[in-house]
């Protein structure tokens, strides 16, 4: 995991819950913000410490490209935190997907 603190995006709330409500808690979701914050793969990858593979894999909900769920909660977490969403919400809500 990640051990030095992301920096945390400003994503306002209106377009944080038109986001969730239209990609609910899903990959969709993260790559949705990631986008309206202009951010590439490749930033998130180097503020996070997580693979390009494994964010595109986080992203497009590619469960069986994921390493096991206590890391994809870690990941996930880290993500939220970093594209200014409230990280418990997303990592129940992510981890639901992953676990179904």
């Amino acid at each position: 995991l990640p051990t030095a603190e992301p920096k945390r995006a400003n994503l306002s709330a209106e377009t944080a819950t038109g986001l969730i409500e239209l990609h609910g808690y899903s990959g969709a979701l993260l790559r949705a913000v990631r986008e309206e914050l202009r951010m590439s793969l490749d930033d998130l990858s180097e503020s996070t410490n997580i693979s390009k593979g494994y964010l595109e894999a986080i992203e497009s909900d590619g469960f069986d490209r994921l390493p096991a769920a206590t890391f994809v909660r870690g990941y996930v977490r880290v993500l939220a935190s970093t594209l200014g969403l409230e990280e418990q919400a997303v990592v129940n809500g992510y981890m639901k997907n992953y676990s179904a």
